[in-house]
């Protein structure tokens, strides 16, 4: 990461508005764990690509990140917030964007929105059923909301995964 971030410093410093350069920057920070510059990168990039949905994603992203660090305090929810809203954002601007949805419901997860939560994965399982992420997830926030029925068949659905496969032990009565 440390080589990614400096080729994309050194790409910068030759053409400063290379969009995908930017972009790269902030994967590499993230990936060092340079969570404040990768924020104050992906904030610049969502000021400059206000439409561009996959950078208002980065961004919120970023947020999420820098949100769930033991130091965060108080600054945390706030975080979480300004990162809801650009997933808003990002999700009107490309509606069929899974991945959108997904950490879109997970931020409201982290923030205690269990109910927006459950309505972003079934808008989300509706467009693509088969996210075994998407529908655990769900089945969590069902129990958790006293839906037992609706959680545990969530939960089971994750056996039709053949990654899971390995996990399944059999019951004894």
């Amino acid at each position: 990461f440390e080589a990614a971030m400096e080729h994309n410093r050194a790409a910068l410093g030759l053409a400063p508005a290379l969009r995908e350069a930017r972009i790269n920057l902030g994967l590499a920070l993230k990936g060092l764990g340079r969570h404040g510059e990768e924020v104050e990168n992906n904030r610049a990039l969502a000021d400059d690509y206000p439409d561009a949905p996959e950078i208002l994603n980065n961004y919120a992203m970023a947020l999420v990140e820098w949100a769930r660090r033991k130091d965060a305090g108080a600054s945390a929810t706030a975080s979480l917030e300004e990162a809801v809203g650009l997933m808003e954002r990002a999700r009107s601007l490309d509606p069929a964007q899974a991945e959108f949805r997904y950490s879109h419901a997970k931020v409201l997860e982290d923030l205690g929105r269990d109910g927006a939560a459950l309505d972003v994965l079934d808008g989300l399982l509706s467009q693509t059923p088969e996210r075994f992420d998407a529908r655990f997830m769900r089945g969590v926030l069902r129990l958790r909301t006293g839906d037992c029925d609706g959680g545990a068949e969530d939960i089971q659905w994750r056996w039709r995964n053949p990654e899971f496969e390995h996990q399944r032990r059999p019951f004894s009565h």
